[in-house]
């Protein structure tokens, strides 16, 4: 998925060109449960939404897991927390507990087969509750989603300063120690009077979230992307600041 030149995307889930990533999908590996990158979106009733986001690695009917909590509604942890998974598929329904995180343990469980979509992810429906300590929550229901590879290459118009065609390779690795996915990407536009491409930049995958570039090094240093999956057809908008040939302002368009 680099200078100082920021993008901001919403692409679709694909499995394709992938390195390792979350390539399979539950239903068409005949699976009810595989090893990727997961969404477990709780709903309490009259609050913003919770998430435990990361990866999953399923061994049989065992399964391990590293994700992270984001509670908009209480900062009971870190965002940053790495919490571990441990749990099994029985008897049509996989069930998920934590190790402990600020005196609290999350019990999910999630009602197998993953199947249908939110965007072009498989989802199943399941309750979440968590038990004791700061994060504390009611039984509440929960919707578990996997996410495939955002392995793929994307292009499209986008309209700006200069108006041009967006190209965006992705290949995406198999999970890191925190969960979350190490991508490697090409990044191209051609406009009507300036062009340029970037690559390696790098970055991650976590849940539904790609994020490219914004490091220290070039081509890192010359972009920043963020990327959404739950929505299609792919919206874009990319902000150019100073270091790529094409002048600074804002584009905007659809990638497919």
């Amino acid at each position: 998925m680099r200078s100082r030149l920021r993008l901001t995307l919403s692409l679709p889930l694909a499995a394709l060109l992938a390195c390792g990533g979350s390539t399979n999908s539950p239903s068409s590996a005949g699976n009810p449960l595989v090893t990727g990158d997961y969404v477990f979106t709780i709903s309490p009733a009259g609050s913003a939404a919770i998430n435990f986001t990361g990866a999953l690695t399923v061994t049989g009917t065992s399964v391990t897991g590293v994700l992270r909590y984001s509670n908009p509604n209480a900062a009971c942890v870190s965002a940053t927390q790495d919490i571990g998974f441990i749990g099994s598929v029985a008897n049509g329904a996989l069930t998920l507990t934590s190790a402990a995180f600020s005196s609290s343990t999350a019990t999910l469980t999630v009602q197998l087969p993953l199947s249908g979509s939110s965007g072009l992810a498989e989802t199943a429906g399941g309750t979440a509750v968590i038990a004791g300590g700061s994060c504390a929550l009611a039984s509440t229901s929960l919707l578990a989603a996997y996410i495939p590879s955002y392995g793929q290459s994307y292009s499209g118009s986008l309209t700006g300063p200069v108006d041009g065609t967006l190209a965006l390779a992705i290949a995406e690795s198999a999970a890191d120690a925190d969960g979350q996915f190490p991508v490697v990407a090409t990044i191209t536009y051609t406009g009507t009077s300036c062009s340029f491409s970037l690559t390696p930049v790098t970055g991650l995958v976590s849940g539904y979230t790609l994020s490219l570039g914004n490091g220290t090094t070039a081509p890192n240093s010359e972009i920043a992307i963020t990327a959404s999956s739950t929505t299609s057809p792919i919206n874009v908008n990319m902000s150019v600041f100073a270091g790529i040939s094409c002048p600074i302002g804002s584009y905007a368009g659809t990638i497919h």
